[in-house]
């Protein structure tokens, strides 16, 4: 196998934000968060609803600018949870990013399926049909 250090997927100018609200108090989409950016709050869209309960005022999220004429500014990507009570721990803080966009996941598993030259063998098919 080759090692590569060339990603998968970049998300350019990734913004940080918190949690206010969500279902927004201005749109009460449940797809919709109220976040607080710099001090400001902003309305950002959260494909996946809460994240089985990941996605709760308080939490860091991280979000880049919407590209496509919405109601909202921002489209969240990712949230920070802290894992330190689970039995998956996977880092000392306990700190994990969760991503919570299931279009972008989508995306970057068919190109992992496809740029791995170990999946192309028919024997991992099985890999390549569960990403």
């Amino acid at each position: 196998m080759q090692n590569s250090k060339i990603p998968v997927h970049t998300i350019p100018d990734i913004i940080e934000g918190i949690i206010i609200r969500r279902p927004s108090k201005i749109i009460k989409s449940p797809y919709v968060a109220d976040v607080q950016i710099a001090g400001e709050e902003k309305l950002a869209h959260c494909p996946s609803l809460g994240l089985c309960g990941m996605i709760v005022p308080g939490s860091l999220v991280f979000m880049s600018l919407n590209q496509t004429k919405t109601k909202t500014d921002y489209k969240v990507h990712a949230v920070l949870v802290n894992e330190r009570e689970s039995k998956t721990n996977f880092t000392p803080s306990g700190d994990v990013i969760v991503g919570c966009d299931p279009i972008l996941s989508n995306k970057i598993g068919k190109k992992i399926g496809e740029h791995t030259s170990e999946l192309q063998s028919p024997m991992y098919l099985v890999c390549r049909l569960l990403l």
